[in-house]
């Protein structure tokens, strides 16, 4: 070998990158010049423990040429230096969040540590795992940490849930929406004409309990459904209802508005038929 005196500067000088590079040029000669087994084997004697300290976005940049030599299959790296490197360099993988991540795991799933992180992939961050499959796809989430989520339920009581599937029960060929916000589905400009300055301004806050669509037509909106209860009684409810019955008039559609008296009256099933009733017969 012409270059052994570069392959023991670089050795002495730890410059693992164009050590990887030189043995990989010199791959042919490998088993027979015992100076190249040489430091073959001190490469993997001290490659661990002299890039341990570095960061580990900076460690993990030091992974890439051995892992070049690893993959190529011309240099023979022990058994041992080869599974202690997979595990390594999938610890920071998962450590700096690369994407690449998954798809190393996947080469290696005969590693436990890879087993382990599939799994907790599979279980916590499906995404990661559509993102590694989908080549043409871009998939992301945000980090969560431990604990409960600090989420809530769709419906604030059980009459509203109820009142929401039994207007899906009613309209089984369409599609209905709960909490639509007023501005997906009245056109502003059409209409902000024919409103004051404080209905101009309600109309961008304003939700609607729900929405039926047709999804046969582009999902149209077809009917508009209010629940109304108690709450509605306050002064500031009532001037709110006032408001958005001013911007149905302007836009020139039919807000229905529900309200039960009597408790036995607010299951899905009573729902479902009132419902049903106002269809066949159009208040």
């Amino acid at each position: 070998m012409k270059n052994r005196e570069e392959l023991f500067q670089l050795l002495q000088s730890k410059d693992w990158e164009n050590l990887s590079s030189l043995l990989y040029d010199n791959y042919s000669i490998l088993k027979s010049d015992p100076i190249v087994q040489f430091a073959i084997n001190l490469y993997e004697k001290e490659f661990f423990s002299e890039t341990y300290n570095l960061e580990p976005s900076e460690r993990l940049i030091s992974f890439k040429s051995p892992g070049v030599l690893i993959e190529s299959g011309r240099i023979p790296f022990s058994g041992e230096f080869v599974a202690t490197f997979i595990d390594e360099k999938l610890k920071l993988l998962k450590q700096t969040k690369c994407k690449t991540l998954f798809n190393f795991a996947s080469s290696h799933q005969h590693r436990p540590i890879a087993k382990d992180i599939l799994a907790e992939l599979k279980e916590s961050k499906p995404e990661i795992i559509a993102d590694g499959i989908r080549e043409k796809v871009s998939i992301s989430a945000n980090s969560i940490g431990t604990g409960k989520p600090k989420i809530t339920s769709l419906f604030k009581s059980p009459q509203e849930q109820n009142f929401f599937e039994g207007v899906r029960l009613a309209f089984p060929t369409f599609h209905p929406y709960p909490n639509v916000a007023l501005n997906s589905v009245i056109d502003f400009d059409s209409i902000k004409g024919g409103l004051n300055s404080h209905e101009r301004e309600y109309f961008f806050k304003a939700l609607i309990d729900c929405v039926v669509f047709d999804a046969n037509q582009k999902y149209q909106p077809i009917c508009f459904i209010e629940l109304d209860s108690s709450f509605h009684n306050s002064e500031k409810a009532i001037k709110n209802d006032k408001m958005k019955n001013a911007i149905f008039n302007a836009a020139n559609a039919k807000l229905i508005r529900i309200r039960a008296h009597d408790r036995k009256e607010t299951t899905t099933d009573k729902f479902r038929q009132l419902v049903t009733e106002i269809i066949r017969n159009p208040v």
